[in-house]
Parts: structure tokens; sequence; C-alpha cells
């Protein structure tokens, strides 16, 4: 690769290896390339133009070979933080039907559980919480089958874990806590973290789960509530999470619970660019202490993060940023992110050798 690039969105696909191992790629795909994401000169570009251009003299040929152009300025910009009084939890969103009906969260009734790209759900990119009733009385042995990617699996709003497919298996098997008893709320939020597009397993990769049982029996009667994180949607988020602030909702207790998925909003304030920019300039949004979720741009979606690595740095494009206020949110899946810093330079870890 030539260029690098990157993966702006949730466009990134995944790789399928060894016993159909599931490797969701990162956002960026630099790759080590020649060209850097951001259009940047590397010391391996420098090598090659000199190993072409002693090429070209050892053939006689002196034609000339013009100079690149300069790098595109890259800077910094001041840390911005986050409140928890600024949130707007999955949860709240789920439990206030009025904000429910403003986002535009589409609802889906259905006897067994459906995948994103079922006729009747047709999403193809982002989150769908699942939620079903069930009588734990009988049995504390509940088995979600054909996970596809990612769940946070909540009863009554207790967190009872978070299960990938590359570490757990598409099959999960849980414990429910002995003081479960009852009637019980059971949600399930799934992250569709990209679909397979190279490997030897078929390149068919349907998001979501297939089917729920709890001891001998199958969970039927589903909503399933879609987040697909549109640019659309985000704007209509961002609106809600600052009147959040002014005018708590009802069940918010000074912000999203830590374990809750949660949307968090802050201003980013940028000055003037300098006369010979035409745009603000580029920078890089370091993320790598803040659990998993994605960052919105003005909201533009830049991409994943997850503190895993190995990437730890989101390539942001002046021209996405305006003079003044900008406002940036982060939807965080694990933990609250107290704070997001900007760094002149990307950080993506150490190159691999294959």
């Amino acid at each position: 690769m030539f260029h690098g690039g990157t993966n702006f969105g949730f466009m990134n696909g995944a790789n399928v290896g060894g016993k159909n191992a599931y490797k969701p790629t990162i956002t960026s795909y630099d790759y080590d390339a020649p060209l850097s994401e951001q259009g940047k000169r590397t010391a391996k570009y420098q090598r090659l133009r000199e190993s072409l251009l002693a090429f070209h003299q050892a053939q006689g040929d002196s034609t000339p070979i013009p100079e690149p152009e300069d790098d595109i300025p890259t800077c910094t910009y001041e840390q911005i933080a986050f409140r928890r009084t600024r949130s707007l939890s999955v949860f709240d969103i789920l439990e206030t039907p009025a904000l429910l009906k403003s986002l535009g969260v589409k609802v889906t009734d259905t006897l067994e559980p459906r995948t994103f790209e079922d006729p009747e759900v047709g999403q193809a990119y982002g989150y769908i919480l699942y939620r079903a009733y069930v009588d734990a009385s009988h049995s504390k042995s509940l088995v979600i089958d054909g996970l596809a990617d990612r769940a946070h699996v909540f009863a009554n709003g207790q967190l009872l874990g978070v299960y990938d497919r590359w570490v757990a298996g598409r099959t999960i098997h849980i414990n429910l806590p002995v003081d479960l008893d009852g009637n019980i709320e059971l949600d399930i939020f799934v992250e569709n973290c990209g679909r397979v597009n190279f490997g030897a397993a078929p390149l068919i990769d349907r998001k979501g789960i297939t089917s729920v049982m709890l001891g001998e029996m199958v969970v039927r009667g589903w909503m399933m509530f879609s987040f697909d994180m549109s640019e659309a949607f985000m704007q209509k988020v961002s609106l809600a999470v600052e009147a959040s602030e002014t005018q708590p909702l009802a069940r918010k207790k000074g912000g999203a619970r830590p374990s809750e998925p949660a949307f968090y909003s802050a201003v980013l304030e940028v000055p003037p660019p300098l006369q010979q920019q035409a745009t603000p300039c580029d920078t890089f949004v370091r993320a790598n202490k803040m659990g998993r979720g994605a960052v919105f741009v003005n909201n533009f979606n830049l991409g994943r993060f997850d503190s895993s690595g190995p990437q730890a740095t989101l390539y942001l494009p002046g021209p996405l940023l305006r003079s003044g206020a900008n406002t940036i949110t982060v939807f965080a899946l694990d933990v609250f992110p107290q704070h997001l810093d900007f760094t002149d330079r990307p950080e993506l870890g150490v190159p691999v050798l294959h």
C-alpha cells in the first residue's frame, strides 16, 4: 500500500483467520505506508524516492524529478473535559418515550431476535439493543446464540458482562445472579464491529444475535431498538445531550452510570486558521484511555477507538473543524471518558513484519 488511510465511520472490515477466528480491522489502515493516512511523507517514502532517483540516473536518465509539495500542517488543540451531567445513556433514551420518538430510534417488535440485515430491521451499521422479559424463577442458565460481534448483557439494568465474538465465540453461556428472581428485564446491546471481507470463511456475515434460551425455554417476544449512528441521528443526539445538562431526565442522578453505553458531549474551541491556511489544521484525537466506543466531530463519525490498541489516535482532518465552537461527542461503551486530548502526530503502534 502506497498511501495509508482511515476507515471513517464504521467502514472497517474484518478478517477471518484459523478456525474462523474473527479479527475486526482497526480504524486506521496506515499499514506503515510511504504516505501516511494524513498524506505526510514518511522515511520510507524518502528511501523509495532516493532509490528510484538512483535507478534513473544509473540508466542515464537525466530528467529532473520534481520536488514534492510541503506536508499538510498538523497541530494540537486544548484538552476538552467531559461532565457526567452532560450525558445521555442508551437507557435514558429507552425509558423516555418522548426522547425515543424525537431521536427517531426505530423499534422492531418480533417474536424471535432478528439480525441487523433482516428486512424488518434494515440496519447496516451501528448498534442494536435487544430487550425481552423472562421469568428467572426456574433457571439461571442463559445462552445467547449467533453473537456478532460484541454484546453488553444487562438484567434489570445490572451489567452481567461484556462478551465479544473473537474471545468468547458466537455462543455465550451466562449464569444469572442468584438474587435475580421472578420476571426480569433482559437487555442485550450488540455492536456490529465490521463485516468479514477477507479470509477463508464465507463472506456472509450477519450481525446481531439469532436466539436466546433460559434453561430449556426459548426466549420469545423481543423489542429491538436501532442505533445506527447516522449523521442525522447524531445531530439530534448532540442537541439532546446539551439539553440534558439543564433539563435532566427523571432517571438520571448525576449523569449516566459508568456501566451504561452513553453519549458524552463537550465543545472544542478552534482559533481562526493562519492566513496561509484555508481551514483549521489537521490533528489527531488521542482516544486510548476511554475503553471502547466512537468519536463524532460536528456529528461526523471519525471511527472507533479501543483502549486495547494498537491504535491510540484517530485522524481528524482540519476541514471537519470550523473556527469557533465544535461539538465533540464520544459514545463510550465501557467507561466514563473524563477528557479528550489532541496531538500533532499519529500513534498507531509498532509496525509488525509478516
